[in-house]
């Protein structure tokens, strides 16, 4: 989560509140929980930071035009995209924030009138990121090769492993297999010399 501010040269700044946060669950549900706390804990800064112009002597009107409060301030009904993973926890907590979002407008608009304003401002556009999607087929490639493999000679895997050697069916458990070969034993010539 982060926020856009001007400074004394009037110069965007980006603040960045939470990147890459922890989460305490791992439920869809618990995600979305996590990003309504988020918010919340964000809209407690903004008024921190009224609270201390105000203590400094700024006048209200100089407070507001400093650090307004439009609309609510930070509130989960003013989150318009979302964009994520494309696995079933991430889809589901869209959802999960998507009501969120509903629950927010209507307890700070009421019903009737977050129900007449536009679809763009009421509705959260949910995007997938383009780096997963892309990843998709990929997988989806090797799962599909690794069943050719297993189906063509499985059965000689089985018995080839009996020796204790280690073979792999799956395409890309072969590449990662043979990556931390090359890169052990690339770490073990770099490391060599200050052994001895």
């Amino acid at each position: 989560m982060w926020v856009s501010v001007l400074d004394e040269n009037k110069e965007p700044v980006t603040i960045h509140l939470e990147s890459c946060g922890v989460l305490v669950g791992g439920k869809a549900v618990e995600v979305a929980q996590h990003i309504q706390a988020l918010f919340k804990k964000a809209q407690g800064v903004v008024m921190r930071v009224r609270e201390i112009l105000m203590a400094d002597g700024c006048t209200p009107s100089l407070v507001d035009q400093l650090v307004p409060v439009v609309d609510g301030g930070v509130r989960l009904h003013k989150l318009l995209a979302l964009m994520h993973d494309t696995c079933n926890v991430a889809n589901r907590a869209a959802a999960e924030v998507e009501k969120l979002k509903q629950a927010d407008g209507i307890e700070y608009y009421g019903l009737a009138t977050w129900s007449a304003m536009p679809k763009e401002r009421t509705k959260l556009l949910d995007n997938k990121c383009n780096h997963h999607l892309r990843q998709l087929p990929v997988v989806r490639f090797n799962k599909q090769a690794t069943a050719y493999v297993k189906e063509l000679i499985g059965s000689q895997l089985r018995d080839a492993a009996g020796f204790n050697d280690r073979f792999e069916p799956s395409p890309s458990s072969l590449v990662l297999s043979i990556v931390k070969l090359v890169h052990s034993v690339r770490s073990q010539a770099i490391s060599f010399p200050y052994l001895s």
